[in-house]
């Protein structure tokens, strides 16, 4: 059935990760976003994209992740111009101090 949602467990997860170490900085923000986001298509039948985020992120660097999120998915909204199709989820990190 098409409508069932998949539950992955424990016993089957490791297929689906890969876990590389990264060294993160003061400043760092790490973006992450499901394909409905990217994929969004305009009435022209153009894809909202990567890039378009990526200069997003640029162009509000100085907002919280908060805000950060709020005007991509806002860009987004104006770009489709049309009614949502798919679900869209965000989530912005954004790394301010250095723990002691």
């Amino acid at each position: 059935d098409k409508d069932r949602a998949c539950v992955i467990s424990e016993d089957n997860i490791n297929k689906y990760i890969k876990v590389k170490k990264i060294k993160i900085n003061v400043g760092d923000i790490i973006f992450c976003c499901t394909n409905g986001l990217i994929e969004a298509r305009s009435i022209r039948n153009e894809t909202f994209g990567k890039s378009r985020i990526q200069d997003l992120i640029v162009e509000n660097l100085n907002y919280s992740a908060e805000k950060m999120n709020q005007f991509i998915l806002e860009a987004m909204q104006v770009f489709i111009s049309q009614k949502q199709e798919t679900d869209v989820t965000m989530l912005t990190m954004k790394f301010l101090k250095k723990e002691l």
